[in-house]
């Protein structure tokens, strides 16, 4: 890969009062999603209730204001940038219920109709043209039973996609060639196979896919546990991030190809 500078220069940005747990880029804005209840820049407070944006040229929060009732944990944009979804642990986003998902216009920061009922905690978010599709701790959507990842449609109908998982989501990504889904988090088996916290399964049929099953550790020892927290790609191999939790556990990045 070509190598690229990077700009080691201080700017300025606002400030949150809480933590930040996903962060989304689209059209000169940073949007960031939380634990906070308010933004700051110079001086100046900003009521933005765990989520809000900012100006990347100027780090100064912009107008959008969506009043989410809850912790957000996930944001993903649409392949055109012209929708952020959000996922968490909500109610409502202003004035209108959401249960724990929700989506957004990037252009006019207006809430879309986009509301399927999902029972449990949205931790992931990966969006694709014909789908958008969810990971956490869910089990059930529109009333039909789920084991922690589902996938809904741009109007929030359920689909049929429904891997078998035995522990909830953290990360979700689309291969680069678009054909199967990465699931990581704090699970053992996917669709009965063991894999331990990272997965792969058909984007169509959630079947699984073919997979280097020992990526990640298993560990006998109760209290010893490693979890993927995030995928990324940049088109050729896929990145993995992983929580360790106990003594001479895997605790870091790697990197495989799909």
């Amino acid at each position: 890969a070509p190598v690229r500078l990077v700009s080691t220069s201080t700017l300025a940005m606002a400030t949150a009062n809480g933590r930040v747990n996903a962060l989304a880029y689209a059209g000169g804005v940073v949007y960031a999603g939380g634990t906070f209840s308010r933004l700051t820049f110079g001086r100046t407070r900003y009521f933005r209730p765990h989520l809000g944006a900012v100006s990347s040229a100027t780090g100064a929060p912009t107008s959008f204001r969506p009043g989410i009732n809850g912790v957000v944990r996930s944001l993903a944009l649409s392949r055109d940038n012209a929708v952020l979804y959000v996922g968490g642990t909500f109610t409502k986003a202003g004035q209108a219920y959401r249960s724990n998902v929700a989506a957004f216009s990037t252009s006019a920061g207006a809430l879309l109709s986009f509301a399927p009922k999902v029972a449990g905690i949205v931790v992931a978010i990966a969006v694709t043209s014909s789908g958008i599709y969810l990971g956490g701790t869910i089990a059930k959507v529109n009333g039909r039973r789920r084991t922690d990842a589902a996938e809904v449609t741009h109007g929030g109908a359920l689909l049929p996609w429904a891997p078998r998982l035995d522990g909830y989501v953290r990360a979700l990504l689309v291969s680069p060639d678009r054909t199967r889904i990465f699931l990581g988090g704090g699970f053992h088996h996917v669709n009965r196979a063991a894999r331990e916290a990272l997965g792969s399964v058909n984007l169509t049929s959630g079947a699984s896919e073919r997979f280097t099953r020992r990526l990640i550790p298993t560990y006998r020892r109760r209290g010893r546990v490693s979890e993927v927290t995030s995928l990324t790609s940049d088109g050729h191999l896929i990145f993995a991030g992983a929580e360790g939790t106990g003594k001479g556990v895997f605790d870091g990045t790697l990197a495989f190809r799909p």
